[in-house]
């Protein structure tokens, strides 16, 4: 069954906005790009519903790498 409610949006950056997203933006603002990202797919969310707020939960394979005398190559499976 199809999604009536459906929405696409498609947006493109140019090389110089890119190099800012993936370069100055991190630095200016102290984080990294993912943080970048997210916080700008919740203010659309935010917009978009009339909600103050939003609330994403991610999943990740939890294999950062968080101590350096850890060898986590071997491993299968996700850690979280």
């Amino acid at each position: 069954q199809q999604n009536r409610h459906a929405q696409t949006v498609s947006v493109r950056l140019d090389a110089e906005r890119t190099r800012q997203l993936l370069q100055q933006a991190p630095s200016a603002y102290r984080t990294q790009v993912n943080d970048l990202l997210l916080t700008a797919l919740a203010q659309v969310v935010c917009r978009w519903s009339g909600q103050p707020s939003a609330l994403i939960q991610l999943e990740g394979h939890g294999r950062e790498t968080l101590f350096d005398d850890i060898d986590l190559t071997r491993t299968v499976g996700w850690f979280t």
